[in-house]
C-alpha cells in the first residue's frame, strides 16, 4: 500500500529533485510547465451514466438509451502543465481497425482498434512515439532539454519495457504514481476528466433525445465526442489539473492528510470511533427543553415533504377533474 502520508511525502521528495535535476525547475522554485507532462487513458461508455433526479412519488422518470450496458472506448492522450494537449488516441471495440471510424475525427486524432476496447502495451508505445514526433517537431528536445511524464501504474504503462527504454533514450524521465494514488496526485484525474466525462454525457444525452434511443454508431462517433473534447480539454481546465494536484507549482499541501489517513473499520457512522458519545450528545439535546417557550417550530425538512405531498395531492384532483370533463363532454 502507497497510498499513506510517508509515501506520498517521499515520492513528492523524489518528483521535486527530479524537476531540478533536469533544470525544469529552476532555483527559485519556479517550473517550466510546457515540461511537465502527464499521461493517462479515460473511458466513454455509449449509455450515458445512471443520474439523480427529483420527482414526485407517481411519476416516474425515464430517459431514452439504446440498451442497458455499453460498449466500452478508450481515449488516450498527453497534457502538460502550460495547458498544452496533444490529439488524443481513440481506441474502440473491434478485431480490426474499420476505416469509416475516423470521419468526423480532426486531424492529428488516432483511431484504433482493441479486442475488449482498453489501453494495450503496443498502442501506449505508439502513442509515446507520436508523442516524441511532436516534441521534436516543435522543438521541445532542442538542445538536451529534458521533460518529464508523470503516469499511473496500469500494466501497458509501468510494466512496459519497451515504451520506458524508448522515452529514455528520447531525453524524457518518466514517474510513476504511487499507488492507490492518481485519484489525488494525478493532474488529468482532476479538472480535465471530470469535465470532460460530464460533458460527454450530456452530448450524448442530447444524441439519444433527439434520435430516439437509436444507438450511437461508431461511423458518427466523433459527432458526439468532438463536442465534449473540445469544450473541455482546454489550457484553463488542464492548467487547473496540475495546481489542484500539487504538481506544478510543486505544492505537497494541495493532497489533504486525510485523504491518505486509514479508512475506519466501519462505514456504519453508528459503529464508527465517536459515535457512542456523538449519540450521547444528541440525545441530551434532545431532551432538554426547549428555549421557544412551548412554542412548537416545524422542521423545514418535514415543511418541505408535507409541501411535495400536498402538490401531489392537487396534481392528482386536477388530473381526476379533467378526467371526469372529458368524459362528460
Amino acid at each position: 500500500m502507497c497510498a499513506n502520508k510517508q509515501e506520498v511525502d517521499a515520492w513528492f521528495r523524489l518528483y521535486e529533485q527530479i524537476l531540478r535535476d533536469t533544470g525544469i525547475m529552476d532555483e527559485y522554485g519556479d517550473v517550466d510547465g510546457s515540461r511537465v507532462w502527464n499521461v493517462d487513458e479515460t473511458g466513454f461508455s455509449d449509455v450515458p451514466d445512471e443520474v439523480k433526479v427529483v420527482s414526485f412519488k407517481y411519476m416516474k422518470p425515464w430517459r431514452i438509451v439504446p440498451h442497458e450496458h455499453g460498449t466500452l472506448s478508450t481515449v488516450l492522450t498527453y497534457v502538460n502543465a502550460a495547458g498544452e494537449c496533444l490529439e488524443p488516441m481513440v481506441i474502440h471495440k473491434g478485431q480490426r481497425l474499420n476505416p469509416e471510424w475516423s470521419q468526423f475525427a480532426h486531424r492529428g486524432v488516432e483511431v484504433r482498434a482493441s479486442d475488449t476496447g482498453y489501453i494495450k502495451g503496443h498502442l501506449f508505445d505508439d502513442y509515446a512515439q507520436i508523442f516524441v514526433k511532436w516534441l521534436r517537431d516543435n522543438g521541445r528536445l532542442e538542445n538536451g532539454k529534458k521533460h518529464v511524464v508523470l503516469l499511473d501504474g496500469h500494466n501497458s504503462h509501468i510494466f512496459n519495457i519497451n515504451f520506458i527504454e524508448y522515452m529514455v533514450q528520447s531525453g524524457i524521465e518518466v514517474l510513476a504514481i504511487p499507488a492507490h494514488t492518481s485519484h489525488e496526485i494525478q493532474p488529468l484525474d482532476g479538472a480535465p476528466f471530470a469535465n470532460l466525462k460530464t460533458k460527454w454525457f450530456e452530448a450524448l444525452a442530447g444524441y439519444y433525445g433527439r434520435n430516439y434511443g437509436k444507438l450511437l454508431p461508431k461511423t458518427i462517433w466523433f459527432t458526439v465526442f468532438n463536442q465534449a473534447w473540445y469544450a473541455t480539454m482546454n489550457k484553463r481546465n488542464i492548467i487547473a489539473g496540475f495546481k489542484m494536484k500539487g504538481m506544478v507549482p510543486v505544492n505537497r499541501a494541495k493532497i489533504p492528510d486525510k485523504a491518505l489517513a486509514p479508512s475506519e473499520t466501519t462505514d456504519n457512522p453508528d459503529l464508527a470511533p465517536g459515535a457512542a458519545e456523538d449519540s450521547e450528545a444528541s440525545s441530551d439535546e434532545e431532551s432538554a427543553p426547549s428555549a421557544n417557550n412551548g412554542t412548537f417550530v416545524l422542521p423545514l425538512k418535514v415543511f418541505i415533504l408535507s409541501y411535495f405531498y400536498l402538490l401531489q395531492i392537487y396534481c392528482l384532483i386536477l388530473n381526476c377533474l379533467f378526467s371526469i370533463e372529458s368524459c362528460l363532454t
